[in-house]
């Protein structure tokens, strides 16, 4: 039990004796990573899922009014989104590239 006590003792003296240097470090540190934070320039990403499915009802009941291929309906929606006046308008309406000047 005294060794436990002693030991204690022990490294809270190291820790008074050396209380500016961790307390230093650990300004310096922070300061460092706010600093670091502020300057890195940000980075968006977003992802979407979507989900085009069969017709559910079968073709004796009713007639499809679109027969075209999947794979060219989703390209057909990937150049929708990707085009340039529908990107302009996203940049637009989120300001994206802020005020410049």
């Amino acid at each position: 039990m005294e060794s436990q006590e002693k030991n204690i003792f022990e490294q809270l003296e190291v820790f008074y004796r050396r209380k500016w240097l961790i307390v230093s470090s650990v300004v310096i540190c922070t300061a460092l990573a706010v600093a670091v934070a502020y300057t890195m320039t940000p980075i968006y990403r977003s992802t979407t899922l979507i989900l085009v499915e069969q017709q559910q009802v079968p073709t004796r009941y009713v007639t499809p009014t679109d027969e075209t291929p999947v794979s060219e309906r989703l390209s057909t929606i990937q150049q929708q989104i990707m085009s340039r006046t529908k990107l302009e308008q996203i940049i637009k309406d989120f300001d994206l590239y802020g005020k410049k000047g």
